[in-house]
């Protein structure tokens, strides 16, 4: 079985100790042996099945502020504590994707980790219960982020827990919290959260919104990606917490019936305290042109239809007229006048159409053969700078020469 101080040989090499004569031996960079920093052990995915002895331990892990020993083969909590029994000043260790359980107190002892600030647990089989208990153990008294992801944790117990008061960053995504009590509980377990992320947890609600501000109100970032929120309204209590100023709310099925944009401009018009919506900055310009779209939104709508955010944006614009559905597309016939001899007529032609096709037009007009024509072209705007322009060239476009309606083509005979 592999063993903590085994796996830092493989991956780091052995150091040989002080002992014995030293020969120093150049070795250019990109052919040396993965460096070990003083304090730093990373071991992911070291096969590290077992802690290995006190003497190893203690060697091995001397002055180790930053321990990460995730996805490994650690099966149970007596290997971990044997680890830290000789990492004192760790302010850093992740156990993620370890098989370790539940963690009883009464059966395996923790040493004290005065200087630890984050601890990550992610898949490691702990519920509620044993997260206390190891947090109680380890101290808690620096602990500002905790990682609990993927740990299938359900309905948050309250009652005979103790607040984690100093956690400030908590993560507990892709977990089975589903109904508004599970956030209020996790507001009443770290009252001072600073950052929240539930993403791709089933949340359906988010409670009383009395409730909610009182519980976050140091609350400044929050995920709530992949959520099952069933209204706008909803949404809209987020409203509430006067901290929030980061959201990051994508693929929530309620609002998949709108596009990315309106699902966008409608969460910028209704969270007027969020300034950074799924890690976009919301500039000033944005937030007008959100919310003017949204009192346009509501224009026709009954007063009972009415959400309050709209009172409150009219207040801001003013009542706003619908915009003006304008055809911005080019046009494709026009109405332009003819004229041979003494005889003028007016036609639609397509802008598409040559000017062979356009002589064509004119002998069924006035009878005059296309090579029997001489044709010219005058444009209203122009004909006081420059004259009629003679079209030679027969299979020219009438587009080319920008013909609009009331233009004039003078049909000439040749002589």
């Amino acid at each position: 079985m592999v063993s903590l101080p085994e796996a830092i040989k493989r991956k780091y090499g052995d150091d040989g100790g002080e002992d014995g004569p030293q020969t120093e031996i150049f070795v250019p960079l990109k052919f040396s042996s993965v460096p070990r920093p003083a304090s730093v052990l990373i071991l992911n995915n070291c096969g590290i099945q077992v802690a290995g002895t006190d003497d190893e331990l203690r060697e091995a892990c001397g002055g180790m502020q930053e321990l990460d020993l995730a996805d490994n083969l650690l099966s149970g909590w007596e290997e971990v504590a044997r680890i830290l029994r000789h990492t004192h000043r760790l302010t850093f260790l992740n156990l993620s994707f370890n098989n370790l359980g539940e963690f009883r107190d009464d059966a395996v002892k923790l040493p004290r980790l005065p200087y630890l600030t984050k601890l990550v647990l992610i898949s490691v089989g702990a519920d509620w219960r044993s997260v206390h208990r190891l947090v109680r153990c380890l101290g808690p008294e620096r602990l500002e982020e905790l990682h609990l992801s993927m740990n299938n944790l359900d309905n948050v117990l309250v009652d005979d827990i103790e607040e984690f008061k100093y956690v400030r960053n908590l993560y507990v995504s892709k977990n089975p919290l589903s109904s508004e009590g599970n956030i209020l509980e996790i507001g009443t377990l770290f009252p001072n959260l600073r950052s929240l992320s539930m993403g791709d947890c089933p949340l359906t609600g988010l409670g009383d919104v009395a409730v909610l501000k009182e519980r976050f109100r140091f609350l400044e970032r929050l995920n709530i990606d992949n959520s099952c929120l069933p209204t706008w309204d909803e949404l809209e209590k987020l409203r509430s917490l006067e901290s929030l100023s980061d959201l990051r709310i994508m693929g929530c099925r309620a609002f998949e019936e709108y596009t990315a944009h309106e699902r966008r401009q409608q969460m910028v018009a209704r969270l007027d305290n969020v300034t950074r919506l799924n890690g976009s900055i919301i500039s000033r310009s944005e937030r007008e042109d959100a919310e003017r779209a949204f009192v346009r939104l509501f224009l026709n709508k009954e007063p009972d239809e009415l959400p309050a955010r709209y009172l409150e944006l009219v207040a801001i614009h003013g009542e706003l007229n619908p915009l003006i559905d304008v055809d911005l597309s080019p046009r494709t016939e026009v109405t332009v006048s003819l004229e041979c001899d003494e005889t003028r007529v007016l036609k639609t032609i397509s802008v598409y159409m040559t000017v062979y096709e356009l002589k064509q037009v004119a002998d069924s007009v006035f009878g005059v053969p296309p090579s029997r024509q001489k044709l010219f072209y005058v444009d209203k705007d122009m004909v006081g700078a420059h004259g009629p322009e003679e079209m030679r060239f027969g299979q020219k476009k009438l587009y080319s020469y920008n013909v609009q309606s009331g233009d004039e083509f003078i049909v000439q005979r040749k002589v």
